[in-house]
């Protein structure tokens, strides 16, 4: 067991069952399932697209982009003032 795990649910009866909760809720999609088909990126290099609002989609299938391609694209369109808020990765 690790901090942040649920450990048990009360409900009011042993049928109960909440569908905004593990193991009732739909799964989140990974990362995979959520990149275009074909693209291949290295997990600092989506983090930082995701960080300053890139659209995957517009991102070169078939290479790895790195984060060194996804910065250099951040250069050349900077982000906007705010970025988008993006949902913690830990789901928190």
């Amino acid at each position: 067991m690790v901090a942040g795990e649920v450990l048990a649910y009360i409900g009011e009866s042993p049928e109960s069952n909440d569908p905004t909760l593990p193991p009732w809720a739909p799964e989140a999609r990974t990362a995979e399932e959520t990149a275009p088909q074909g693209l291949r990126i290295t997990a600092p290099a989506r983090a930082l697209a995701e960080d300053n609002g890139l659209d995957l989609a517009e991102l070169p299938l078939g290479p790895l982009v790195t984060r060194q391609i996804v910065a250099e694209l951040v250069a050349q369109n900077p982000p906007p003032i705010y970025p988008p808020f993006r949902k913690a990765r830990n789901g928190w």
